[in-house]
């Protein structure tokens, strides 16, 4: 799968399950997960972040999500 074609929730659902067997624990997937969810949820110009792909997702796109989190 190229950047062009695999989103941020394709990845992060890929991350998830490929995580070092260490951090394969119940408590690290459930906050993985909820991590992931935020940034794949979180939207710029109506559009959903997560269903980007990730080879079109820019560093202004990370400072408005930081930005969001840090207000929240």
């Amino acid at each position: 799968t190229t950047t062009a074609a695999l989103t941020v929730n394709a990845f992060g659902a890929l991350f998830v399950e490929r995580a070092r067997p260490a951090r394969r624990d119940a408590a690290h997937r459930t906050n993985r997960r909820s991590m992931l969810r935020q940034l794949g949820e979180f939207a710029i110009g109506g559009r959903p972040l997560g269903t980007k792909p990730i080879g079109t997702i820019t560093e202004d796109d990370f400072e408005l999500f930081m930005t969001h989190l840090r207000s929240a």
